[in-house]
């Protein structure tokens, strides 16, 4: 296998290169973009060795969607699973890593929840409001960001207010009962800028446990978002900047029959979840720019309450409370001694907090302190290389060296590039992994989680003709000692060994003015050493394509097409694979009035993402936004 998916990996790096080289011309520099989540500053793309999936507004707006999880599924090499509609559990899977192996960050804020199972996080009350871009780093970054990014990080920004004043309010609705309400303010200078969201948002919803099982009950859900950020320079060398987010979910939800494996209606069951993001720095730039720091200070908190009173069709009534919590202090220096140059040290210091309110009283915590040293080296234009390294040290299970190299090299005039990497990655334990007061399946003694993984790839840009680039990717991780329940010695313990190795191929082109066009494609062996089976919920393909186009009148059209191949999934049964069709459009009016409408799976196909829970059918929404 492994063979022939380096075979496979080879023919179409061949591909990429033979690509008509006659449309390039000599300024590669109006494809670039900046991104700042592989090495925590900012860098040029093309001096970038890591897979990195840039989403921006436009990207949101074109496609009319609600929440982030509904973008991640374009990009290659993720999987997602809802267990239902929204505001059910979703879980994302970067590489074949677990999904509690994915750093998810706002605004440098760590979002992963301490009082969660794998310490993961959950994206089913994360709405698209007051968000600038999202960037998705794939790939273990470990050396970089310390635990929970063996598989990646998903970094995502809010909205900097610019300009002169400026209100926004839209109203929307549409199928299975949903309305939503929304008012933007935002506006600045250089000396202080300012931006605020809120929203709230009712659907009455579907079935969580799939109708094709016989489930009749419609399971609502209801959302309110608050997003703000304020900054500002009040010394030509000094930036201060706060920002927060609140996110309120309250879903009803349904029960699952161990029996039958699969969910089944529950009248009377629901889930209800408060979270505050919040982090304030300050930057400093000394002996003009040739010294930056920022230090800065943030707050997670993640309270969980779940309410299952005693039914004729549940004879076992159930209630819990959970609260994570994460504080984190962190100071980063950048040094340029030259402009070829750029070294990066610093620290970071966190305190993780698992209190489970009920059943009983159980409060249990750790702390974990990292060093971290990194060296970017651009000595020419066609060479970039980047090392970091970086060790954790936790009270509780110890401390873990990572590192990573990666390089790029790009070719003179036609401006292919060549890209590498190698590196390792750990997890240290999720508190409810150590301790278990419900059930007394915790285990002090496990030991971190670790991953070994490296890649290879090609980028080529091409422009003039058709404008765009095209990507391929050979990736592959090895996971060791993965933390899993066992049901001999009843409780969790490092048994479990994994692979996950594949390839990652991309291609967006404007061929027309106006018109994009996006596809991407993923094919990857995912499997459990021990019992040679594959991954639960990572698919062995899954693709995506989207076709934008703008007209001069401004209105604009999208079309979206998802695909994904069978996968294992709840009670190792087998959710079968899918295509479904999305469509968007939207209408400027004038400047301060827009329309928009939005169909999800317009061909009103029957699919899961996660065996046993239902999928929407075809949808539609539409609204309206006033400027002021």
């Amino acid at each position: 296998m492994k063979f022939r998916l380096f075979r496979l990996s080879l023919t179409a790096l061949g591909a990429a290169l033979s690509f008509d080289t006659s449309a390039i011309d000599s300024d590669p520099e109006e494809l670039d973009t900046v991104v700042v989540t592989a090495t925590r500053t900012e860098t040029p793309s093309r001096q970038v060795g890591s897979s990195v999936t840039v989403l921006t507004a436009e990207d949101i707006k074109e496609r009319g969607i609600y929440s982030v999880d509904q973008i991640l599924r374009i990009v290659p090499g993720l999987d997602v699973a809802q267990t239902g509609g929204p505001g059910r559990e979703t879980s994302v899977f970067l590489r074949g890593a677990n999904s509690g192996q994915t750093l998810v960050l706002i605004d440098w804020t760590e979002m992963n929840d301490p009082s969660s199972t794998n310490a993961g996080f959950d994206f089913a009350n994360l709405t698209v409001d007051n968000i600038e871009r999202i960037e998705i780093l794939r790939g273990a970054a470990s050396s970089v960001y310390g635990s929970e990014a063996i598989g990646g990080v998903i970094n995502i920004v809010t909205k900097k207010g610019t300009g002169e004043p400026r209100l926004k309010t839209s109203v929307d609705g549409g199928s299975y009962d949903t309305w939503r309400v929304m008012g933007d303010l935002a506006g600045g200078d250089p000396g202080l800028n300012y931006s605020l969201t809120t929203s709230h948002r009712e659907v009455r919803g579907f079935s969580a446990a799939d109708q094709h099982f016989g489930a009749t009950e419609r399971d609502g859900y209801r959302n309110t978002t608050v997003s703000t950020r304020v900054g500002g320079k009040p010394a030509d060398n000094l930036e201060l900047g706060w920002s927060l987010r609140y996110d309120n979910g309250f879903t009803k939800l349904d029960n699952y029959d161990f029996l039958l494996r699969r969910p089944v209606d529950d009248p009377n069951y629901t889930g209800n979840t408060d979270e505050i993001y919040t982090r304030g720095f300050g930057t400093l730039k000394l002996f003009d720019n040739f010294w930056e720091q920022t230090a800065g200070l943030a707050y997670t908190w993640v309270d969980r309450r779940y309410d299952n009173p005693n039914n004729p069709g549940d004879p076992y009534p159930f209630r819990a409370a959970y609260m994570g919590e994460k504080l984190k202090v962190n100071w980063l220096n950048t040094l340029r001694p030259h402009e070829t140059n750029t070294i990066s040290f610093g620290i970071d210091d966190e305190e993780d907090t698992m209190t489970i309110r009920e059943p009983s009283q159980f409060v249990k915590g750790y702390n974990t302190l990292g060093y971290f040293l990194e060296d970017q080296i651009n000595p020419f234009d066609w060479w970039s290389t980047t090392a970091n390294v970086r060790h954790d040290h936790n009270n509780f299970v110890g401390g873990k060296t990572t590192w990573r190299v990666s390089q790029v090299w790009t070719a003179p005039r036609v401006e292919t590039r060549l890209k590498a990497n190698y590196g390792t990655g750990f997890k240290v334990p999720a508190l409810a992994q150590l301790y278990d007061p419900l059930y007394n399946t915790g285990n002090p003694n496990l030991k971190p989680e670790t991953s070994t993984n490296w890649d290879v790839g090609i980028e080529q840009p091409f422009w003039k003709a058709v404008r765009g680039n095209a990507g391929i990717v050979y990736f592959n991780n090895r996971f060791k000692d993965l933390i899993q329940f066992d049901p001999i010695a009843f409780r969790m313990e490092n048994i479990n060994n994994a692979t996950a190795e594949g390839v990652e191929t991309y291609v967006e082109v404007n061929p027309l003015s106006g018109l994009d066009l996006r596809g991407t494609y993923t094919y990857m062996d995912s499997r459990d050493q021990d019992t040679g089976t594959q991954l639960y919920q990572r698919a062995r393909n899954k693709g995506a394509f989207d076709l934008n186009y703008r007209f001069d009148s401004g209105a604009n059209v999208h079309a979206n097409i998802v695909m994904v191949g069978p996968r294992i999934s709840t009670g190792n049964q087998i959710a079968a694979g899918y295509v479904i069709l999305n469509l968007a459009a939207s209408y400027e009016i004038s400047e301060r009035l827009s329309l928009w409408t939005r169909v999800d799976n317009a061909l009103n196909k029957w699919y899961e993402e996660v065996y046993g829970y239902g999928a929407t059918g075809t949808a539609a929404y539409g609204g309206l936004t006033l400027t002021y």
